[in-house]
């Protein structure tokens, strides 16, 4: 089952959830709700998800955002997934 911090978006709604999460404070919720949407939209908007993984603060979460990112670009582009994970590690 998904929280989406219990406001009911889904990755469909991919423009405003961006926008939303761009709107919150710093905070382990933060993390949680951005890894959330990472999660989701890596399976078809990898580029997107990427952003997104990055500025997730907590380590180790971040780690498991960039590695699932990674893996779900590696089926779609994997030149570009490459390319990514080259620049960030």
């Amino acid at each position: 089952q998904r929280d989406y911090v219990s406001i009911g978006l889904e990755i469909s709604d991919g423009a405003w959830y961006s926008y939303w999460l761009g709107a919150l404070p710093q905070s382990p919720n933060l993390d949680r709700a951005i890894g959330l949407f990472v999660n989701d939209a890596a399976k078809t908007h990898p580029e997107v998800a990427s952003k997104w993984a990055e500025l997730i603060s907590d380590s180790s979460a971040r780690r498991l955002a960039v590695r699932r990112v990674s893996t779900a670009w590696m089926r779609k582009d994997p030149r570009a997934a490459t390319q990514w994970r080259n620049e960030i590690c």
